[in-house]
């Protein structure tokens, strides 16, 4: 068994957090029944919450991507807030941040936080998971824009994942990745 992490061109961002996302609820066995929302940076905005995922970013392709800011969030919330906190807009675990709409992007499924810090540019991506309705595979692989631009891909054997080693190999068959993508794009959910 391998788990594969697909990473794609679009501007150098990845799919990696959603395979960690798939895989984490595919093998999770109790339902999640306490408050992790201090254990994960997010914000909110306009009424959504969202969350930051494992895709990464080049600072160089962060400045071409960032498109209208959005906001600054408040670095209000700690396991100390009350409801009211959580109401405000732009209340978030990741301190003050500048928000931005991402080029090319649907802000209401993924935006980003942008920041030059003496010379160093920090940027996340954010993603609004709640209120998609999953029909086809299309309506999650369309958001992400990855169809044709996967580039590169690496795997990780069953056995060094198993023992937390961190072997990635490169897959060599990289239209393998992209016929796969089209394939999940047809897919229909199992409704049971």
């Amino acid at each position: 068994m391998s788990y594969i992490c697909i990473y794609y061109s679009k501007n150098n961002t990845n799919l990696y957090s959603i395979c960690k996302l798939l895989k984490y609820f595919y093998y999770r066995k109790e339902p999640l029944t306490h408050d992790w929302s201090h254990e994960c940076a997010w914000f909110s905005y306009q009424g959504r919450v969202y969350t930051q995922t494992g895709t990464k970013i080049g600072p160089e392709s962060a400045g071409k991507l960032i498109y209208e800011k959005l906001g600054t969030t408040k670095g209000n919330i700690d396991e100390w807030s009350n409801q009211d906190d959580y109401a405000v807009e732009f209340s978030s675990t990741i301190g003050k941040m500048d928000i931005y709409s991402v080029r090319g992007y649907d802000k209401n499924f993924r935006i980003m936080s942008y920041e030059k810090i003496n010379g160093t540019i920090y940027a996340e991506f954010y993603e609004c998971l709640n209120g998609i309705i999953v029909k086809t595979g299309s309506d999650v692989f369309d958001k992400l824009k990855i169809e044709s631009n996967i580039k590169t891909a690496k795997y990780e054997s069953f056995e060094s994942w198993n023992n937390n080693k961190q072997q990635y190999k490169n897959l060599k068959n990289i239209h393998v990745i992209n016929n796969l993508v089209i394939e999940l794009k047809n897919t229909i959910p199992y409704t049971g």
